[in-house]
C-alpha cells in the first residue's frame, strides 16, 4: 500500500511574479502547480492508493474560476487512475463569514468518483488495490475562537476572552474528538490513519503566520494526538517539513513552495508512506522556483551601479527570484533607478529591488527601506510605538496583518 501526504499547497499565491499576458495571472502560481503535477505523476506512476491533502489547498477562500479549473483538472487525472484522493479544510481554505461554503465542497458536490473531503471530525473506510481495509479519521481545521464560543454556548457561562481560556478550549475540543475516535476504534481495517491541520507546540514553524490572541499561539501538546488506534497521522498547517517523536510517524509534510525568502534555504516535498510487512515513509523533496538574496554594502560609495553589477557576477540568478537589497548611508541621494536594475537582471524569474538607510527623523534610528511590503511596514511601524505593551503590540499586528491579507485577497479576486 503506497499513500502520498501532502499539504499547504496554497494554489493561488501570486507574489513574486510577473503578469503573463495571455492568461491575466501571476506567472508565480505556474510553480506551485508544477510542484503539484511532480507529486501527482509520482503517485500515479508508483500506482499509489491514497493521495491525502491535509489543507490549504487554496492560498485564500474565494480562488478564481481559473484556479478552480485547473486543480480540478489535476483532481480528474488523478482520480481517474483509481487513486483515492481525500482531503480536508485548512484555515486558508474557509470562509471568515459563516453562512459561506469552503471552495472544496464544489467538488464533492459533482459527484467525482474515488474524491473525499470530510469537512468536520468524522472518518471514512476505504479499500486499497489489494483488498486491505483502510480507516481515515479526520479533524480539519477549526478556529479556536470559534471552538472557544460554542464551549461557552454549550456550558452557558461566559468566561473572559484571554490566550488562557481560548487554548483550554482548544485543548479540550481535540481531545474529545480523539477520545471519541479511540471509542470508535479500528473496527475490522488493517490500518488506522489519522488527517488533521493543526500547530502543536515543539514543532518548528517555518514561516506559516501563527494565528495568535495577545502574543498567544494556539497549539496543541503532542500527547493530545496519541491514540493506540492509529498506525500513522498525517498533519498540515506547519510549513516546514518535520517528524514528531511518537510510537507511530506524526507527521507535517510541509508546503510545497517556498513563501517567502525565510524560506530561501528549505526544502519542500511530500511524503509517501509504503506499509507492507511494516510502514515506512520518506521525504521527497520537489524542484521548486530558486531564491537568491544579494545585500550589496553601497555606503560611501558614489557608482552603485557599478557595485551592484560586481555582486550579481558573483551569484547565478537565471530564473530565480531575486531580492536585492541595497544599504546606503543615512545621507545619501541613491544615483539608479530600478528599471536600470531589472535591465541588468534580465535572466531572473522576478527581482525585488529596495534600498535601506537609517532615518535621522525616526525616533527609534531604524533601518528603513523604500520598498516593503504591507506586512513589514506595519511591523516596523509598530516597532517604533514604545508606549505599547507587548500584548497590546502583538495584537494590533494581528489585527493589522488580517486586514492586509483580507485586502489583498479582494485585490486578488
Amino acid at each position: 500500500m503506497l499513500i502520498i501526504q501532502t499539504s499547504d499547497l496554497h494554489l493561488g499565491v501570486a507574489t513574486y511574479g510577473e503578469i503573463d499576458a495571455s492568461t491575466g495571472l501571476s506567472k508565480r502560481i505556474d510553480d506551485y502547480f508544477k510542484c503539484l503535477d511532480f507529486i501527482m505523476e509520482y503517485a500515479i506512476s508508483n500506482k499509489a492508493d491514497f493521495f491525502l491533502i491535509c489543507g490549504d489547498a487554496f492560498n485564500n477562500p474565494v480562488p478564481t474560476p481559473t484556479i478552480l479549473k485547473m486543480f480540478a483538472s489535476r483532481l480528474k487525472k488523478l482520480t481517474k487512475t483509481g487513486i483515492a484522493v481525500v482531503m480536508i479544510a485548512g484555515n486558508h481554505d474557509l470562509p471568515k463569514t459563516e453562512g459561506r461554503v469552503s471552495p472544496i465542497e464544489i467538488y464533492s458536490e459533482i459527484g467525482m468518483d474515488n474524491f473525499y473531503y470530510l469537512s468536520g471530525p468524522t472518518y471514512i473506510d476505504l479499500r486499497t488495490k489489494d483488498k486491505k481495509k483502510v480507516r481515515i479519521f479526520a479533524v480539519p481545521y477549526v478556529h479556536p475562537i470559534k471552538t472557544f464560543n460554542k464551549q461557552q454556548n454549550l456550558k452557558k457561562e461566559k468566561k473572559e476572552l484571554t490566550y488562557e481560556a481560548v487554548l483550554k478550549a482548544y485543548g479540550e475540543e481535540y481531545a474529545d474528538c480523539i477520545s471519541k475516535f479511540s471509542k470508535i476504534g479500528k473496527g475490522d481495517a488493517d490500518y488506522c490513519i489519522l488527517m488533521s491541520h493543526i500547530a502543536v507546540f515543539g514543532t518548528s514553524r517555518g514561516t506559516e503566520e501563527p494565528i495568535t490572541l495577545l502574543g498567544g499561539e494556539f497549539a496543541l501538546l503532542p500527547n493530545v494526538l496519541h491514540s493506540d488506534i492509529f498506525d500513522y497521522v498525517a498533519l498540515g498547517h506547519i510549513h516546514k517539513h518535520q517528524c514528531l517523536e511518537w510510537k507511530v510517524p506524526i507527521i507535517y509534510s510541509g508546503s510545497i513552495e517556498k513563501s517567502n525568502f525565510s524560506e530561501i534555504d528549505e526544502k519542500k516535498g511530500f511524503v509517501a508512506v509504503q506499509v507492507g510487512n511494516k510502514l515506512e515513509w520518506k521525504f521527497i523533496e520537489l524542484p521548486t522556483r530558486k531564491m537568491v538574496k544579494i545585500e550589496v554594502d553601497a555606503t560611501g560609495i558614489r557608482n552603485i551601479r557599478e557595485k551592484i553589477y560586481e555582486e550579481l557576477r558573483r551569484v547565478d540568478i537565471k530564473d530565480a527570484i531575486v531580492k536585492l537589497i541595497i544599504k546606503v548611508s543615512k545621507k545619501s541621494r541613491p544615483n539608479f533607478d530600478y528599471s536600470d536594475i531589472r535591465r541588468m537582471m534580465a535572466g531572473a524569474f522576478y527581482v525585488e529591488p529596495s534600498y535601506e538607510r537609517v532615518q535621522e527623523d525616526l525616533p527609534t534610528q531604524m533601518l528603513f527601506s523604500e520598498a516593503l511590503s504591507a506586512n513589514d511596514s506595519l511591523i516596523r511601524y509598530l516597532e517604533t510605538l514604545k508606549n505599547l505593551s507587548k500584548k497590546e503590540r502583538s495584537l494590533l499586528e494581528k489585527l493589522g496583518l488580517e486586514i492586509i491579507k483580507e485586502v489583498e485577497d479582494e485585490a486578488t479576486e
